[in-house]
């Protein structure tokens, strides 16, 4: 895993499948359909320690980017 400075850890898809597959668990894989529930989303992965997989769509990450200055840090569960 890597941390870039100031956020909680972010795996790689790849590393991410990699790790699951060797320790026998599934990773759950969530397509939230509005932006509020994309913070709901990864704090509930944070809650329970476990990895997770956040779907958006392009429109959805411009739509919520044009709400927010900095986007990819929104994301981010501190």
């Amino acid at each position: 895993m890597t941390k870039p400075a100031g956020s909680k850890y972010i795996m790689t898809l790849k590393r991410a499948l990699e790790t699951a597959e060797a320790n026998r668990f599934a990773i759950g894989s969530f397509s939230p359909r509005y932006t509020p529930m994309i913070q709901a989303v990864l704090q509930a992965g944070q809650q329970a320690s476990s990895p997770l997989i956040v779907q958006i769509s392009h429109k959805e990450l411009v739509r919520y980017a044009s709400r927010r200055t900095n986007s990819r840090r929104s994301f981010i569960v501190r």
